[in-house]
């Protein structure tokens, strides 16, 4: 197993400025494919609109946004921004709630 990672490499990294990467963002088309490997056990299902929050006590915010994938790794959420048009943003499990989105907060 330790070989064929190593095989792999680190790949190449660019270093990009923030309008560049905004437009690489804007010009993607996202797949928008809805896979919820767990869902019953949080009481959710893809597509209803849900909030994203750090599992601590930081206040980096919420995000919000329609259930794209969720499965024991990661949280993925549909958002439709003015700014970039639609993008998934995503989250891993560990170290982030996911609950239904509240009341008149359920707006992106």
């Amino acid at each position: 197993w330790e070989a064929r990672i190593a095989e792999l490499g680190e790949g190449e990294r660019e270093n990009v400025d923030a309008a560049t990467a905004l437009d690489e963002a804007r010009a993607a088309i996202p797949p928008l494919t809805e896979h919820c490997a767990e869902p019953a056990a949080l009481g959710l299902a893809a597509g209803e609109r849900v909030e994203v929050t750090a599992d601590d006590f930081s206040d980096r915010g919420v995000v919000r946004g329609r259930l794209l994938q969720l499965d024991p790794w990661r949280i993925s959420l549909h958002r439709e921004t003015k700014r970039l048009g639609d993008i998934v943003v995503h989250f891993p499990r560990l170290g982030y709630r996911l609950r239904m989105a509240s009341g008149d907060a359920a707006g992106q």
